[in-house]
C-alpha cells in the first residue's frame, strides 16, 4: 500500500506500534524468566505511550488540509509478520521475532522522518520514537 498522505503514514505507524505491543505481550505470557519480565513490561508501556503520541499527531495534523504529497513510501517495505513460523510457546523465538520487528520499525521511522520533513512537529515526534526503537533494540539484543 502506498503511504502517500500524512494520514496514511501515521495510521501505518499506529498499526506497527500496536503489533509490536501485542508481540511484547505474547512474550510476557510465554516467559518464566524473571529478569526479562520487567524489560518486556517496560517495552509494552513504551509502545502504548507511542500509540498515544501517534494518535495525538493524527488528531492534530490530519484534520488540516495538508496538500504535500508523500512519494516513494510503501508499506510493503515495512510489513511485520507476527504470524511467521515462530514457536509461539517459546519466549526465545518470540524475542528473535521481536528483534526483527523492532528493526523493521526502526527502518520505517527513519524513512518517515525523511518523508514528513515538511511538518517539523511530525518528523520531530518520529525522531523521538526512532530513538526509543534504538533503545529497545539495544535492550533486547
Amino acid at each position: 500500500m502506498k503511504l502517500g498522505t500524512l494520514g496514511a503514514v501515521i495510521k501505518f505507524a499506529i498499526r506497527i506500534e500496536t503489533d509490536l505491543m501485542e508481540l511484547a505481550r505474547r512474550i510476557l505470557e510465554n516467559t518464566s524468566d524473571k529478569t526479562t519480565t520487567p524489560k518486556i513490561e517496560d517495552i509494552v508501556s513504551k509502545h502504548r505511550q507511542r500509540i498515544e503520541v501517534l494518535k495525538r499527531l493524527q488528531r492534530e495534523n490530519t484534520t488540516e488540509m495538508i496538500l504535500e504529497p508523500i512519494v516513494g513510501f510503501d508499506s510493503e517495505n515495512f510489513e511485520i509478520d507476527l504470524d511467521s513460523s515462530v514457536d509461539t510457546t517459546g519466549s526465545g523465538e518470540l524475542l528473535g521475532l521481536m528483534r526483527r520487528a523492532e528493526r523493521t520499525a526502526l527502518e520505517f521511522y527513519e524513512t518517515a522522518i525523511d518523508k514528513t520533513g515538511f511538518l517539523p512537529e511530525v518528523s520531530d515526534a518520529f525522531e523521538v520514537i526512532l530513538k526509543e526503537c534504538k533503545d529497545i533494540i539495544e535492550r533486547i539484543l
